[in-house]
């Protein structure tokens, strides 16, 4: 069997797409993948064996801190040494520019596989989801949550970066851009912020996330009555890591049910915080942490 792995090329964008519809992850659509692209060409990885693509993987750097997401193998392929192939090549590709600890999000089947490559467990990646219509939660109070701007960016990239441990500002500013309706912020006493979050939608699926929220915000539900409000219709789903209470119990509150499929957060490496903060209320997704 010729098997080796290589970077993506542009033209593969929609091979790409195409297999996390399959896999019916309906968040990680091809917009998701041109993200990814352009951020890091290079950490988009396609496996081949005998000249055939059987599998995708992308691998996102965050400075000291690598995050291995989209490891998906072509099903006639499957438990033929296709994704530790991935993984390796995602997890070497991290380290060579300078990853310590490596993270991923790994879905339950998937698990073993990662503990083999010395992926240790930390936590559950809990994953939260409300199903349209129910009662909605009031609205917050008039000015306390506002759309965000493009001169908001530079505050809640740092205030992200203090939270989640590393910059992922490249992320943020697309989210904005593409999804600007999901994108608010949270103010308190003379205007100061004290939370902000983010989001991506698709048909009929909303996902908040990533949430962040500051010492001293008085109403940390704010943000989130302000997206169920403005999306009575749709399908809302969150994550959050294990250990996050007053998050779980806002998600419980409003009507979320908890999947108990969802994934665990795991680390190659000596470090364990990477998007570990009580203040950060919602992961940005399963593939970037």
């Amino acid at each position: 069997m010729n098997l080796h792995v290589r970077a993506m090329t542009v033209d593969e964008l929609d091979y790409a797409a195409a297999h996390t519809a399959r896999e019916e992850w309906a968040s990680e659509t091809r917009a998701e993948f041109e993200s990814y692209f352009a951020h890091d060409p290079g950490g988009c990885l396609i496996a081949e064996r005998d000249g055939r693509p059987v599998g995708i993987g992308v691998a996102t750097l965050y400075g000291a801190a690598g995050f291995v997401g989209e490891l998906i193998v072509e099903p006639d392929v499957r438990g033929q040494g296709v994704g530790r192939a991935l993984l390796d090549a995602a997890v070497g590709y991290l380290c060579r520019r300078g990853a310590v600890t490596v993270y991923l999000d790994g879905v339950l089947k998937a698990v073993p596989l990662y503990e083999r490559a010395g992926f240790r467990k930390l936590c559950r990646s809990w994953r939260y989801v409300r199903e349209p219509g129910g009662n909605l939660p009031p609205a917050p109070p008039a000015g306390e949550v506002r759309p965000m701007a493009a001169a908001d960016l530079p505050a809640v990239a740092a205030a992200d970066r203090k939270l989640f441990g590393a910059d992922r500002s490249f992320f943020l500013r697309r989210k904005l851009e593409q999804y600007p309706s999901l994108c608010k912020v949270q103010t308190g006493k003379e205007g100061a912020m004290t939370a902000y979050t983010f989001g991506r939608a698709v048909p009929e699926l909303v996902m908040p996330g990533p949430w962040g929220v500051l010492p001293g915000c008085e109403r940390p539900a704010a943000l989130l009555e302000a997206v169920l409000a403005e999306n009575p219709d749709a399908w809302v789903a969150g994550g959050v890591l294990d250990g996050c209470a007053a998050a779980e119990e806002i998600y419980r509150a409003y009507g979320f049910a908890r999947r108990e499929s969802s994934p665990w957060r795991m680390a190659l490496g000596p470090d364990e915080n990477l998007g570990r903060a009580e203040g950060l209320f919602a992961v940005a997704s399963a593939a970037k942490g």
